[in-house]
């Protein structure tokens, strides 16, 4: 089972950050709920599981996958990849459009590329 790990050290920055941030709002609070199964989902069962949606990231080098959970009316997203046998969550956004921001792709591709040295 791989270890799921927080840009840029480990264990905080800014995905940590932002889930935090859904938790202690009354109002997102149930996605933040479903976005934590979900990451146990991936933990336990990879990227292969029919539980969640992961998608892989277009436009960006290396191994980058994004983790959708859709929830009233908004998509919840995480972006993280693979080094080592851990995951590193690099990125989140919630929005309602498919596409990716360019300034999204650059900065996935730069905590990426961060993460890939190591």
């Amino acid at each position: 089972m791989p270890i799921i790990r927080f840009y840029p050290s480990g264990d905080g920055g800014p995905v940590q950050r932002y889930l935090e941030s859904l938790r202690g709002d009354p109002r997102r609070k149930d996605a933040w709920a479903k976005l934590m199964v979900d990451l146990i989902v991936l933990r336990s069962e990879g990227l292969r599981s029919g539980q969640i949606t992961v998608k892989r990231v277009v436009g960006v080098k290396g191994s980058v996958w994004e983790l959708v959970r859709p929830f009233e009316g908004m998509a919840y997203r995480i972006y993280f990849c693979l080094q080592k046998g851990e995951v590193w969550l690099i990125h989140s956004a919630e929005k309602k459009s498919r596409k990716i921001p360019a300034s999204d792709i650059d900065l996935i591709g730069k905590r990426a590329k961060e993460v890939f040295r190591k």
